[in-house]
């Protein structure tokens, strides 16, 4: 596992510059982007609802069509709930990120001991698993209130991209000390 996240900086880096602009988009447009994030949502239940339902009674057998109808209405009810009333959607939202920065956290903090092998650096890898923990432990014991809540993520977002694209270029850095292909060339070309 090291050895193929060590090859794979450069998700690290998109991943960083991924989670800086959804930090940024939190901290200048909170509401409207937790509400964005609810509608697009709920577009997209309704659409993957509607398109189990066609498949469900294109389908020869009827017997067959249960589980996709059911499926299909399923996913219709809620993409319109997550429309009609987006801050049900948002607040589930937000247990789902809460869930996500732990889980996501304890594998970062492994994949980076792991790593400690194969390339020295690994430290804003460390860091960025920590405080994905912190962040989730912080929500959970310690809710202040949406706004507050909402700062807060867009402030990790913003650490955790810096740290991910730290991650990603120490990786490649280390890469390329050692000559190892996939790093690409030492040096930037030079204009001539």
């Amino acid at each position: 596992m090291a050895r193929v996240l060590a090859r794979s900086w450069g998700a690290l880096v998109a991943q960083g510059v991924i989670a800086i602009l959804f930090g940024l988009l939190f901290l200048f447009a909170p509401l409207a982007t937790l509400t964005a994030a609810a509608v697009v949502f709920g577009v997209f239940a309704v659409l993957d609802g509607l398109a189990a339902l066609m498949w469900a009674f294109a389908r020869r057998r009827p017997a067959s069509r249960g589980a996709p109808v059911l499926y299909g209405l399923a996913g219709i009810v809620i993409g319109l709930l997550a429309i009609f009333f987006p801050a049900i959607t948002a607040i589930a939202f937000l247990y789902l990120l809460v869930a996500w920065a732990l889980v996501i956290g304890v594998f970062r903090i492994i994949a980076a001991l792991s790593l400690r092998r194969e390339v020295e650096g690994e430290w804003a890898l460390l860091a960025t698993g920590i405080i994905s923990v912190l962040f989730a432990i912080y929500v959970l014991f310690f809710p202040e209130g949406l706004d507050a809540l909402l700062l807060a993520i867009g402030i990790f977002a913003l650490i955790k991209g810096f740290l991910l694209i730290v991650s990603g270029l120490t990786v490649r850095r280390r890469l390329q000390e050692r000559g190892e292909p996939g790093a690409g060339p030492r040096e930037m070309p030079r204009a001539a």
